[in-house]
């Protein structure tokens, strides 16, 4: 389903779902695509994926140089991507990390996720099967974009008990 960026508010429909079932075991792996993105300024986007359990990963914040409009964007978040997207250079398409520039942004319905972990590591070891929210934002104004494509979310699940979760230190 498209999602319409409004200016300086939350998109529509906020929050996009998408509802999982049938999916035996526990999340090993998680991914989650943006099909064809247009935006004037990609750095008023903000998004964070909210999963069954109520995890929250920001998946890009405050992204993307005041040049960076764009049209037809494909973006995939991986946590086995090579890096996140960058804060002043022109986002193209292609698989990245969550990236959060900022972490002070404020999401209706969700408050503040905690950036501490902004990993869609996150997700594992928790069920699958449930409603799997996209909660997008545009916090400036002057301008608003879609996802015309909608998103997709890929998860992987293993049936053997939950994997351990590591936490690295801060």
């Amino acid at each position: 389903t498209p999602i319409t960026v409004r200016d300086r508010t939350s998109a529509a429909p906020y929050p996009s779902s998408i509802a999982i079932a049938g999916l035996d075991g526990f999340v090993s792996k998680v991914s989650v695509t943006l099909s064809n993105l247009a935006h004037p300024y990609l750095g008023d986007v903000d998004i964070v994926l909210v999963g069954p359990e109520n995890q929250r990963v920001v998946l890009m914040s405050d992204a993307g140089s005041i040049t960076s409009a764009s049209s037809g964007l494909v973006l995939t978040f991986d946590d086995d991507a090579g890096f996140g997207l960058s804060s002043t250079n022109q986002i193209v398409s292609g698989a990245f990390k969550p990236t959060n520039f900022n972490g002070t942004d404020d999401f209706p319905l969700v408050g503040t996720p905690d950036i501490r972990n902004n990993s869609l590591d996150l997700f594992r070891g928790s069920i699958p099967n449930g409603v799997w929210s996209l909660y997008i934002v545009d916090d400036d104004e002057r301008d608003s974009g879609a996802i015309f494509g909608g998103w997709s979310i890929s998860i992987a699940s293993t049936t053997d008990f939950p994997p351990r979760i590591t936490r690295h230190p801060e």
